[in-house]
């Protein structure tokens, strides 16, 4: 085995161990945010059973909240159907991750309100059990915050490592190099340079005088003659 073929064989065992490394890589990006977003999920889903049963609960007692229970119901709707949505792939979703993230605030301002009716009346404010449910919304709430700093924090050293690098390349070299370079800039910018080029010197031979035409059928001519004698 010569040197340069020695080259070209660590350069491929180089190659092949970046690969390697680099699926090694995606795979543990793409695992920690499905762990990620595990954390966020289970929440979300306690949150809508308690708020259900809730719900149920404060039809007969709150007499006058009931636009904000039908808030709450509305709201845990959306969240649910944003879930299904989802089926735990937050990422490859992104609009549907959007629209849920808009619904969780929505979800939130309603239990607050909930929350704050539930306080507002004096027989409701002293039930025990009432209290620790609206206490395990409050420790939700906790899970929640801080799961969602976690699932964006995987999030971002996903796009750093993957989405960024993948942007950048399509940027530079399938846009830039591929498209505006060779593209527009050779195949599209050169054909037309080419037309103008011909263009040009056919307007400086097109001179309208015969005797400028008779010297280019003469040489025309000879050159015709002279191809076929040094053949």
């Amino acid at each position: 085995m010569d040197a340069v073929q020695l080259a070209w064989l660590i350069g491929a065992l180089v190659f092949a161990l970046w690969v390697l490394g680099a699926y090694n890589r995606l795979v543990s990006l793409r695992t920690a945010i499905g762990q990620a977003w595990a954390r966020v999920e289970e929440p979300l889903r306690l949150r809508e059973l308690d708020a259900t049963a809730l719900v149920q609960r404060l039809r007969t007692q709150l007499a006058d909240g009931h636009s904000t229970l039908d808030a709450v119901v509305a709201t845990q709707a959306q969240l649910h159907a944003d879930l299904t949505a989802l089926r735990g792939r937050p990422l490859q979703q992104r609009a549907a991750l959007a629209a849920l993230v808009a619904h969780d605030i929505a979800c939130t301002e309603a239990l607050a309100s909930l929350h704050a009716a539930v306080q507002a009346d004096p027989a409701l404010r002293s039930d025990a059990h009432l209290g620790a449910t609206l206490a395990e919304f409050v420790r939700l709430d906790a899970r929640l915050a801080d799961a969602r700093e976690r699932f964006n924090e995987a999030g971002q050293a996903y796009d750093r490592a993957i989405v960024q690098p993948l942007v950048g390349i399509s940027r530079s070299v399938l846009w830039k190099g591929m498209d505006a370079g060779l593209i527009d800039g050779l195949a599209v910018n050169g054909s037309a340079w080419l037309a103008r080029g011909l263009g040009w010197l056919g307007a400086r031979l097109q001179t309208g005088q015969a005797g400028t035409y008779a010297w280019v059928l003469v040489i025309g001519v000879l050159g015709i003659l002279g191809a076929f004698t040094l053949r």
